[in-house]
């Protein structure tokens, strides 16, 4: 058995400084508990080496409090400053060490290994457009033989409307040798209005998978067992729940308002650079509802961290893990499933012969033996190959215009 160990402790918030005091004092609901997870927990005693954290003075500030300091900002760069600013302070927080490590061959954790602590977040750099905060993650120890010790410190970077998110060598010749990724979510990128590059200024090379999503929630949540109690909840507390996905503007955010609006609930969207951040965050214990393709989901389904609620496809996939999941259909949803797909563009201006070289290369991939093998382990990605440019743009643009009127009538642009 092999266990790599990470580097990377994510953001681990429980109890929050800025909430109201008489809700921390309430009697814990969940049971932490201090075990190895490769020897029997009843066979070994708490190490009590950790405290509940340090001492922290609760924040009498609600919720609401700085929500409608936030609103009453007239621009969106004043009112996203605020949300951002609100997360500094002292937290005590908890956090599962089983975060820190990646288990090989199907191996499942014994018992979960949980333990205290207080995190710090204080602002670093303030300046027009940036603003970064800095993560400090202390233990105190029950000894006063040992002092505070740091487990984890880290950055977290915000850009306003950042216009690197895609990033792309424009300065290089139409010769093929920069290539830029493509997927459906692109259809909603080229209209945000930050976005310094049209599709016009790129020549599609062909489209080579499909990609399947599923909404999840901890198998651990109180509440929410099923979709229905999911939507049980968004109807008695509209805005209770929030959902992470990718980016604003992107498929994901599209179906998000899809999926609140077919259903009559305003489940609130949390933006990740990418699903990998919201599986990490759902398996934390940071975000209660999350958005990602099925195959990153799949270790946390068999150590019993993440259950799926719904896959977003119009059939159940056939996959060991996945084949009792329904679909959103079947739990009632009417809305047309946009799906994801990728492929490959390049700089407009690219001759033929180039793109034609670059889309048979694409397609040895996917007749491989090696892409083959990759495909069993993730039961996200449907293959697919086209390359009949003239079809597949003149697609990508009615994708365009169709996202523009969606986001204009939703509020995203």
């Amino acid at each position: 058995m092999r266990i790599l160990f990470l580097l990377t402790i994510l953001p681990f918030l429980f109890f929050n400084s800025k909430v109201n005091a008489k809700e921390i004092e309430k009697p814990e609901q969940k049971q932490f508990t201090f075990s190895w997870q490769f020897i029997d927990s009843d066979t070994m005693k708490p190490r009590g080496g950790t405290t509940k954290g340090k001492k922290i003075d609760l924040s009498p500030r609600s919720y609401k409090d700085w929500r409608n300091d936030r609103d009453s900002k007239e621009s969106k760069y004043e009112k996203d400053l605020v949300a951002i600013m609100s997360l500094t302070g002292m937290y005590r927080v908890s956090f599962d060490f089983l975060e820190t490590i990646v288990f090989e061959n199907d191996t499942k954790p014994d018992a979960p290994y949980q333990s205290w602590g207080t995190e710090y977040i204080f602002p670093i750099e303030v300046k027009e457009n940036f603003v970064s905060l800095q993560h400090i993650l202390v233990m105190e120890f029950q000894s006063d033989e040992m002092k505070p010790y740091v487990m984890k410190h880290w950055r977290e970077d915000w850009t306003y409307e950042d216009q690197s998110m895609l990033v792309y060598t424009d300065s290089k010749k139409a010769d093929g040798h920069t290539i830029l990724h493509i997927n459906g979510s692109h259809s909603g990128y080229f209209n945000l209005p930050h976005f310094t590059k049209t599709f016009d200024d790129f020549s599609m090379v062909a489209k080579v998978e499909r990609h399947l999503y599923a909404i999840a929630v901890r198998c651990d949540d109180p509440e929410i067992k099923q979709w229905s109690d999911l939507i049980k909840i968004e109807k008695e507390s509209p805005g209770k729940l929030s959902m992470g996905s990718n980016k604003p503007g992107s498929l994901h955010h599209r179906q998000h308002i899809l999926i609140n609006n077919d259903q009559g609930i305003k489940m609130r969207f949390v933006p990740y650079k990418g699903t990998g951040g919201v599986v990490k965050d759902i398996a934390g214990g940071h975000l209660r509802v999350g958005f990602a393709q099925p195959g990153k989901w799949n270790k946390h389904i068999k150590s019993g961290v993440a259950c799926p609620l719904a896959l977003l496809n119009e059939t159940r996939l056939d996959h060991p893990l996945w084949k009792d999941v329904p679909t959103i259909g079947e739990l009632g949803a009417k809305y047309t499933i946009p799906h994801q797909f990728q492929g490959f563009m390049v700089k407009k201006g690219t001759s033929d012969e180039i793109m034609d070289a670059i889309a048979k290369a694409a397609k040895a991939v996917i007749d491989s033996e090696a892409y083959q093998k990759y495909i069993k382990k993730q039961p996200h990605v449907i293959p697919m190959f086209e390359d009949d440019r003239s079809a597949i743009t003149s697609n990508f643009k009615q994708s365009l215009k169709d996202a523009k009127v969606f986001m204009k009538d939703n509020g995203i642009i």
